[in-house]
């Protein structure tokens, strides 16, 4: 190897040429720094401007974090009394990054994300609905049906911005959470818990008592009525009469398991996991229902396969003692929801009658459903336990049997049948699966016609002639020039009685806003609907969807699409839509518009 040539003059040349270009980047930092400042006091300016667009003058304020909402992460004052704040919390995902305006006078001036990694991109422009509301107006917001975690997020740091407010102006706000109150309640009622304490689950009617708590480490209970928070010390009493007798009732409630196999096969309903009774006579049952772990029935869905599992106590009469999720593999954020006591608490109290009134969970229709399912099981069993009789079987499984008494040649094997004709004073036709016949539903009436076509009903024997005449012609859609036809018209015919049958698609859940694909699947929904030249849809149904599995995907069942029958452009919207599915909903609105457009057209025949 050659030896270096470096020399030690050559050295001090390049610790020169080090020095001079240290200077001269000294000299540019500084002339460029100011200039750099400037331009990211701009951009923060900016971003306070958008959610304060009259604020002047913003001054970023030091804080004590303790103080102040943990959401809170900067707070800047405006020149006339305004804040800005930027709030960190967590909605369906972690990272939901806001930044709120209160405006001098108590009102919100403006609502931004700046960052988040929700699901269904609701937080993009759901701030604007707070603009001018005060600090009682937010609860007032609505919720966003499918993004109830997200919503709930937003409204309360919109709260924290507000008790923010009011901290800094010298002003004082209970920071707590609603458990953490809680907690401390039941910690000064009974201070033997050493602040652990979980809602035991009741099996006994306790008359005047809201609530009951335990000790996790068993040294009694707290038993709440109204406002107040009573402790009992194992082994003790109380001098509260009513609390006294509650504790009687509860420390000497018993039960006993109910051999379920006594019953017979098929006597109870087959989701009843369990039964007991106590020494007063009420039940303690285990249900399962089909949630969005379980596709539909019994069928098993990807997403876990498994059943939400419910604890029940009834009364012999009906009424709910107590409900408690046991288990449950629902969507985490959402659906597992069925486990917070804000939910499953709504059924203490309840009945057969009215268990159904309470508060669904938001985007979470087949959870919710699951539950309802469950509880139905639940009311069932005890009606079957105390000697009464329940019929067990699902619709489907009544709409079949009645399908098969009604024509037995059809081997219980029947299909909707699509409708191209307006047929008078019949609700629903459907065909034996083998060619065997069809079946004619008037009200509570099944009445078969079998291969011969012939029926003694007129009004079923009228229907079948026209349903059997109804002819149509494809409709050459290439015959119309470029963009005069909706894009999304896929084809249409056209009946000898001169109705349409189009055949469209929506962009719903599967397609991102309007034509943008989504992960999900990139896929359209698309529909078959007959309508009549006067506009009145005579049929819908889904022909293909890759909507949100257990949620979107319901757009696929008869009980949505059927209630579009019979409306017109004016109502078609005026339908049931699918919880927690707004997009999907949205997207089946879109291939009916798309249908209306196409029929003005046709009917026109301007090409």
């Amino acid at each position: 190897m050659k030896a270096s040539s470096f020399k030690p003059r050559s050295l001090s040349v390049l610790v020169a040429i080090c020095a001079v270009m240290s200077v001269l980047l000294a000299v540019t930092n500084a002339l460029t720094a100011p200039v750099i400042e400037e331009n990211q006091n701009a951009a923060a300016n900016e971003a306070l401007l958008q959610v304060m667009p009259n604020g002047e003058g913003f001054k970023s304020v030091e804080f004590d974090a303790e103080k102040l909402p943990k959401t809170i992460k900067e707070v800047f004052k405006e020149k006339n009394g305004g804040y800005v704040f930027k709030l960190e919390t967590v909605g369906y995902g972690t990272g939901l990054v806001l930044m709120c305006g209160i405006n001098a006078d108590g009102t919100v001036s403006g609502v931004v994300c700046l960052g988040s990694s929700e699901t269904l991109g609701y937080e993009k422009t759901y701030g604007e609905s707070f603009t001018g509301k005060d600090a009682a107006g937010v609860d007032a917001v609505d919720t966003v049906s499918g993004a109830t975690k997200t919503t709930a997020a937003f409204k309360n740091a919109i709260k924290d911005a507000f008790n923010a407010v009011t901290i800094l102006g010298g002003g004082s706000v209970d920071l707590r959470t609603e458990e953490e109150i809680l907690n401390d309640n039941l910690s000064a009622a009974l201070p033997a818990g050493e602040g652990k304490f979980i809602k035991p689950f009741i099996a006994e009617v306790l008359d005047g008592i809201d609530a009951v708590y335990a000790a996790e480490n068993g040294k009694g209970y707290v038993y709440v009525i109204g406002e107040q928070f009573i402790g009992v010390e194992a082994g003790g009493s109380s001098d509260n009469a009513t609390v006294a007798a509650a504790h009687a009732i509860l420390s000497a409630s018993v039960s006993e398991d109910i051999d379920l196999s006594a019953h017979g096969e098929g006597v109870l309903p087959k989701k009843l996991l369990s039964a007991k009774k106590t020494a007063t006579g009420n039940y303690i049952l285990e249900v399962k229902g089909a949630g969005y772990g379980i596709k539909g029935g019994d069928d098993y869905h990807p997403a876990s396969g498994e059943y939400i599992v419910v604890r029940v106590s009834m009364t012999p009469a009906g009424k709910i003692i107590d409900t408690f999720t046991v288990s449950q593999a629902e969507t985490p954020g959402v659906g597992d929801a069925c486990l917070d006591e804000k939910f499953y608490g709504q059924f203490d109290g309840k009945t057969e009658e009215n268990y159904k009134e309470i508060d669904a969970i938001g985007g979470a229709t087949m959870t919710t459903n699951g539950y309802l399912d469950a509880i139905s099981n639940a009311f069932a069993a005890v009606t079957i336990l105390e000697g009464g009789s329940v019929d067990l079987r699902t619709e489907e499984e009544i709409l079949r049997d009645n399908l098969s008494a009604a024509l037995p040649a059809g081997e219980g094997k029947f299909t909707k049948l699509f409708i191209t004709e307006i047929i008078e004073g019949v609700d629903a036709v459907y065909t034996a699966d083998n060619g065997k016949g069809y079946v004619y539903v008037i009200g509570e009436q099944f009445i078969a016609v079998d291969e011969s076509g012939a029926s003694d009903n007129e009004v079923v024997s009228a229907a079948h002639a026209i349903l059997t005449a109804s002819v149509f012609e494809e409709i050459d859609l290439s015959a119309y020039a470029e963009g005069v036809l909706p894009k999304k018209l896929l084809s249409a015919k056209k009946t000898a009685s001169g109705n349409y049958i189009l055949e469209t698609k929506g962009a719903g859940y599967g397609i991102k806003g309007g034509d943008d694909y989504h992960p999900a699947s990139g896929k359209y929904i698309e529909i078959r609907i007959c309508l009549s030249a006067e506009g009145k849809i005579i049929d819908v149904v889904t022909t293909f969807q890759e909507e949100s599995k257990g949620i979107g995907d319901a757009c696929a069942n008869e009980k949505f699409y059927g209630q579009f029958d019979g409306k017109t452009a004016e109502n078609y919207k005026e339908v049931d839509a699918i919880g927690g599915a707004t997009l999907t909903t949205n997207g089946y609105f879109d291939a009916i518009e798309n249908a209306y457009k196409a029929l003005e057209i046709l009917k026109g025949g301007n090409h």
